[in-house]
């Protein structure tokens, strides 16, 4: 695959379902601490929320796509957990010619670091004290495309992704998500819902409301 693009000389191509085959092979150990800690989001899913976040956002003419919510709603309610995973996989196909994706390293870690900012602000940081060492950990997105680095706007579907997160952990924490029905929501209302979050503000006049950053790797990485 690294041969293929270095030369463009494609010779073997990757559907979903051989990517899926291959991650669940990659956790198969459930014992594993480091498969405990990490999620790998099955390419369903991370089609849906490219596929729901690109009409929302990025065209003109809105569509209502119930079945992307249905299927993000259910991946979510399953998963409440997700932000509390080390590594968070999110891979992206694109016009079904190239794989790429994301990694969020430690999303927990920005949470921490927004609810202590949000306590400090207050006067209140003694109550979070236990965040208070947030920047001890790494965290931040990973690119991982090997025809070049991506930037924020490219980062947008996975913030909106992990804020929408968010915002179901809160519901969980709350006993409130049980109660959460996404058929009562158009598809402009639960776009919304992650559109605003500890991740960031997504504004598409400006990338600088972002606030979970993209990490710079080592050369040799």
């Amino acid at each position: 695959m690294k041969n293929d693009v270095v030369t463009l000389d494609h010779c073997l191509w990757f559907n979903d379902i051989q990517l899926d085959f291959y991650f669940c092979w990659l956790m198969r150990n459930e014992k594993s601490p480091i498969v405990q800690a990490t999620e790998i989001v099955c390419t369903l899913v991370t089609h849906e929320v490219v596929e729901f976040f690109t009409v929302q956002c990025c065209t003109e003419a809105k569509t209502v796509d119930t079945c992307s919510m249905k299927n993000i709603d259910h991946y979510l309610k399953a998963n409440p957990d997700l932000l509390m995973k080390k590594f968070i996989f999110f891979t992206i196909n694109k016009r079904n010619y190239h794989w790429s994706g994301w990694t969020a390293v430690n999303p927990w870690v920005q949470i921490a670091r927004v609810l202590y900012e949000q306590a400090v602000a207050e006067g209140e940081e003694e109550s979070y004290s236990e965040y208070s060492d947030y920047a001890n950990f790494a965290n931040g997105l990973i690119s991982c495309d090997g025809l070049g680095e991506k930037g924020p706007e490219d980062a947008r579907c996975v913030i909106w992704f992990l804020n929408l997160a968010s915002a179901y952990c809160d519901m969980a924490i709350e006993n409130k998500l049980k109660d959460f029905n996404f058929w009562n929501h158009t598809t402009k209302t639960f776009y919304m819902l992650g559109c605003s979050g500890p991740f960031g503000i997504l504004d598409v006049k400006n990338d600088d409301r972002i606030v979970y950053k993209i990490l710079e790797l080592h050369k040799d990485v």
